[in-house]
């Protein structure tokens, strides 16, 4: 029977509360268990007598040890359950594939939106997820609909709406929890089965965050930019009545690296403009993948760096390689292949910096320039330049092509208008055609000697009606030489002319199956 014990009694007295009983009970494995419980001694009681009944049912077969666990798994508090699912997820991953193991930055970012899915309220929902058994189809799709409803507030206070993209990603986070914990046996099913990892969205097919391109000429003061505005802003007086003119006193020593910075802050966007890398993969760019003394200067990409995990080549500018091997010199003389190329990445605050210093709107209408715009830029240089799409999505290490050609291409900054002008017109086009389809001056309209290459095509060779060279007699014997051979008895069969019908050229076919053989009739001016 639950009793008190005095150490019990004593802490209780201590601390000003009541004493709490003491359970013992024999689970169903033989092994002997104690449990401070309750402070009544009939709810104690009654604790200890189920757990003993429930031992022997379990020993007697009468109650699955899984479903057991299930039971007390539903009681435990959720976040036992976010820490277990946190801490699988960070160390071999959830199921197959190649992001098996993710990055700690993903982990992080998945337990945030399961916390705000634990924390979130709505008018139906007063209380926040307890344990696991709060969490239902019905609370997912009204945190869903609050998620696109009211969406996120910016640090400036603008309010904003999650694109369809972001809220795929919070149910998709939540839907593999519920689905982790179905098979770690914590629930006996997933209630987010039927919730599905995608939600149709009115801004499911819509970019809340759309980057936009800037030209060549902007690349360029960007860097100027960002090689002086190191040292201007440390010699730029901050306060006083003095305040933003030039004239703050610096160091020597401070001014070398102030230039030094600037230089590599240079470097890094011309890196990003000229290879297309990302923000992560740039920081993790070491000298020893930087190949500069060969023919062709190279960069290899490490695959455990890269976003798609996945090692790449790709070939760099002399623009950049000139950059590169100033910036290499700069440094200590013998730099090391492990060292870093970029010993400091700018946050967002540094690049709105660099952006306004280079005269450059970082937002102009709804349309962004961020430091991945930068990759943006590079595409749609590309296609204004005539590479082909196919070069340009390998050097951006894209595996489908619709990312090159839609989401990486600024089309309003390609020249289309240029091209467009280009074009010859077309309301001449109908009467170049007409005088070079009349007939040759001669009786009734037409030339007097009958000339069958005028009025019929070469079956080989770049000559014809339609080419710039018109076909004569003499390359008629020559087409119809030794080398063709003679047509059998079954090959022969009445030819049929189709003339000519709009701005298609006369055509002649065989009702043989033999194509490649006809005979030829002569087209002959009704006289």
């Amino acid at each position: 029977m639950p009793r008190i014990t005095t150490r019990e009694r004593q802490k209780a007295k201590q601390a000003g509360r009541r004493p709490r009983y003491l359970c013992t009970w024999t689970d169903e494995h033989g092994k002997r268990c104690q449990r401070l419980a309750f402070t009544d001694k009939n709810a104690a009681t009654r604790f200890e007598l189920d757990q003993r009944d429930r031992a022997k049912a379990i020993k007697a077969g009468l109650i699955e040890p899984e479903q057991e666990a299930i039971r007390e798994h539903r009681t435990a508090c959720i976040s036992i359950h976010l820490d277990a699912f946190e801490q699988q997820l960070a160390l071999v991953g959830i199921g197959g594939g190649r992001r098996s193991k993710p990055s700690l930055k993903y982990v992080q970012s998945v337990r945030v939106s399961l916390d705000r899915f634990v924390q979130w309220t709505g008018p139906k929902y007063s209380n926040s997820v307890k344990n696991i058994q709060d969490i239902t189809l019905e609370r997912a799709i009204a945190w869903a609909d609050d998620l696109e409803t009211h969406g996120w507030t910016t640090p400036t206070g603008k309010h904003k709406p999650y694109s369809g993209h972001s809220i795929n990603t919070f149910i998709g986070n939540l839907t593999m929890f519920t689905a982790w914990a179905e098979r770690t046996k914590r629930i006996t099913s997933d209630p987010l089965k039927d919730f599905g990892r995608r939600r149709t969205s009115k801004l499911h097919s819509q970019r809340t965050h759309i980057r936009r391109s800037i030209t060549p000429e902007q690349i360029a003061s960007l860097l100027e930019a960002a090689e002086s505005r190191p040292l201007t802003a440390a010699r730029t007086i901050n306060r006083g009545p003095r305040k933003g003119q030039i004239g703050a006193k610096v160091a020597e020593d401070r001014i070398t690296q102030l230039i030094a910075k600037g230089q590599e802050r240079a470097t890094l966007y011309l890196t990003l403009f000229w290879t297309g890398l990302r923000r992560s993969e740039a920081k993790a760019l070491e000298w020893g993948d930087v190949i500069l003394d060969a023919q062709q200067p190279l960069l290899r990409l490490r695959g455990h760096t890269t976003k798609s995990k996945r090692s790449d080549v790709l070939a760099l500018h002399p623009e950049l390689v000139s950059r590169l091997v100033e910036l290499k010199a700069s440094r200590s003389p013998e730099v090391s292949d492990c060292e870093p190329v970029f010993t400091t990445i700018p946050n967002r605050y540094t690049f709105r910096k660099d952006l306004e210093a280079a005269g450059i709107e970082a937002v102009q209408n709804d349309r962004h320039f961020d430091m991945h715009a930068i990759r943006v830029s590079l595409t749609t240089f590309l296609a204004s330049q005539g590479v082909g799409q196919r070069i340009a999505q390998a050097h951006m290490r894209h595996t489908d092509p619709k990312l090159t050609a839609i989401t990486y291409t600024d089309a309003e900054a390609l020249p289309i208008a240029a091209a467009i002008n280009t074009l010859p017109d077309i309301s001449q086009r109908n009467n170049s055609v007409n005088g070079a389809n009349q007939p040759p001056a001669g009786r009734n309209g037409s030339s007097g000697e009958r000339n069958p290459a005028a009025y019929r095509p070469l079956l080989r060779g770049g000559f014809g009606q339609n080419e710039s060279i018109p076909v004569t007699n003499q390359d008629i014997k020559k087409a119809e030489g030794a080398s063709r051979k003679p047509l059998t008895g079954h090959d022969l069969s009445p030819s049929v002319i189709i003339r000519e019908t709009g701005l298609e050229p006369a055509t002649f076919w065989s009702q043989t199956r033999r194509s490649t053989k006809l005979s030829y009739t002569l087209l002959c001016p009704e006289v």
